[in-house]
């Protein structure tokens, strides 16, 4: 647990490094303080460790939402039909509906693949880097043909009453594409020996 000294000496050091004028700025002297009496220190427990890993967690789970947002909406704009009430749809509903499905989706990859995040298998996996990388790419080749000429489907839907035929992505090709993009995106784990560095890396920084 973080004591009082640990949370002032990191919260000042932060306050050091966004001063673009040390000489005036009046946590110098702060600093100084604590690194005198030796309490200017980074927490060397597990505070690093999961600092990274949550760190890690955020971005793929950013990029995850955002690739996922963009292709939806990617797939959207090719139903789009012109017209003010398809362009509100478009503008407004579709993206909600996106960041729902990605939302939707994210949460079942991520359960899927807990083995891989929490279980032994998580250091096999980061030392495999091309595994998700090639899943990534699989998953953007199935999703690119899914909407080509040769695979893409036709559905009736009604309409104010009236039956209009439309062109929808193959669903055969589009789903698994889909999770399997989102899947190797949200678990692409770096090496355990890089994380390492890096973790020694903040501790001689931040360290006494």
């Amino acid at each position: 647990m973080l004591q009082r000294k640990d949370i002032a000496g990191i919260t000042c050091r932060a306050v050091l490094l966004c001063c673009p004028q040390k000489a005036n700025c009046n946590c110098l002297y702060i600093w100084q303080f604590y690194k005198n009496r030796g309490l200017w220190r980074f927490p060397k427990n597990n505070f690093v460790r999961v600092f990274i890993n949550v760190s890690i967690f955020i971005v793929q789970c950013a990029a995850a939402f955002l690739t996922g947002l963009f292709i939806y909406m990617m797939f959207a704009l090719l139903d789009y039909s012109g017209g003010m009430q398809a362009f509100i749809g478009l503008a407004i509903f579709q993206p909600i509906m996106g960041g729902i499905l990605c939302a939707i989706s994210i949460l079942i990859c991520l359960i899927v693949g807990l083995p891989i995040r929490f279980g032994k298998l998580r250091s096999w996996w980061g030392n495999h880097f091309i595994i998700p990388i090639a899943g990534i790419v699989i998953g953007l080749l199935l999703l690119s043909f899914s909407i080509t000429p040769m695979f893409i489907e036709s559905a009736t839907i009604v309409e104010e009453g009236e039956e209009i035929t439309r062109k929808i992505p193959n669903e055969i090709l589009a789903l698994p594409g889909w999770f399997l993009l989102l899947f190797s995106i949200l678990h692409i784990l770096p090496p355990e020996n890089t994380i390492q560095k890096v973790e020694a890396l903040v501790l001689r920084l931040f360290g006494k």
